[in-house]
């Protein structure tokens, strides 16, 4: 289950865990709520994970530009005040590969009917873009470059762009196949 974080109770754990995955996974911190939406992700009533979508303008702030330029990609240019930054994706070591990442997708799908965006740039670790592309092949999500380390950390990034109206048809055809096995 994931939740929106509203409170200042809620962005407090947020960043807690965060800085917790953040320091196991070498990750440099980057601290600037104002203009993101946050989630956190619950095991029964315990925080386990984070999520956090940014509005892409990266002349006024952005998680991603410096590493990566998503703003040459011809995709992201003509469609660019509908794009936002996916960040601070994780889970608690204790709660990886409980099938969780599925929440992952869940929120994802959640976001992009709230806010009607149309694509999402990523830096995703490179062990956990081959989680999504083995668990999720049938969803869209295009490597645009290399696997590349960022300054200050040790482990390998893959820029993804998702476009997301492609991925939610696929998410709903498969939401609507598990309701009717479900009632068969």
């Amino acid at each position: 289950m994931f939740k929106l974080v509203q409170t200042t109770k809620e962005h407090e754990t947020f960043e807690n865990i965060w800085r917790s995955i953040a320091k196991e996974k070498h990750f440099v911190v980057d601290e600037d709520r104002n203009r993101s939406v946050r989630y956190l992700f619950y095991e029964k009533n315990q925080p386990i994970g984070t999520m956090e979508f940014v509005p892409y303008n990266p002349e006024i702030f952005t998680t991603v530009e410096k590493d990566f330029a998503f703003s040459k990609i011809p995709e992201i240019q003509k469609h660019r005040s509908t794009t936002w930054e996916v960040d601070k994706v994780g889970f608690l070591p204790d709660y990886r590969g409980r099938g969780y990442v599925q929440w992952v997708i869940d929120c994802l799908m959640h976001h992009h009917v709230l806010h009607q965006n149309t694509h999402v740039v990523c830096l995703f670790d490179r062990k956990f873009y081959r989680l999504l592309r083995i668990l999720y092949r049938e969803y869209p999500m295009q490597q645009v470059g290399e696997a590349f380390v960022a300054k200050g950390e040790i482990e390998p990034i893959i820029p993804v762009v998702i476009h997301l109206p492609t991925v939610y048809e696929v998410y709903q055809k498969k939401q609507k196949n598990k309701r009717q096995m479900t009632i068969a």
